[in-house]
């Protein structure tokens, strides 16, 4: 199942069984669907974040900000890919960061010129 569908599922499953006056926003941020409502819940609140509970998630209490979220786990047979594409990331990141450590830099001028490099680096390397 792709990880849309997955989501689509996921999002399905929260909205059965809550009242019909309830207004989600669902999106997705990195590996989270975050959940808002799309007005004041009152009442509705606790309901709400039992469906979330059951399905794994949590509240997040940001003031204007508060959300809900469900983290999406990738399934067993697609972690290994899942982990190798996340240390594949980090690899360059890391690599730049310790040439960058082992510099001497004394002037500005020398430091936004590394940082300019890096910036490119980072670009290209995601790009790939």
């Amino acid at each position: 199942m792709s990880k849309q569908k997955e989501v689509e599922a996921l999002i399905k499953s929260i909205k059965e069984g809550l009242p019909e006056n309830v207004e989600l926003k669902f999106e997705v941020i990195d590996n989270y669907l975050t959940i808002k409502p799309k007005g004041w819940l009152a009442d509705e609140f606790a309901q709400v974040q039992n469906k979330i509970k059951e399905l794994g998630g949590e509240y997040i209490s940001a003031g204007k900000f508060s959300h809900f979220r469900i983290l999406l786990v990738p399934k067993e047979e697609s972690l290994r890919e899942y982990y190798d594409q996340q240390k594949k990331l980090r690899q360059p990141l890391t690599a730049n960061l310790t040439v960058v450590l082992q510099l001497n830099i004394d002037k500005p001028e020398q430091l936004e010129k590394v940082l300019s490099l890096l910036k490119k680096n980072l670009v290209t390397t995601k790009t790939e």
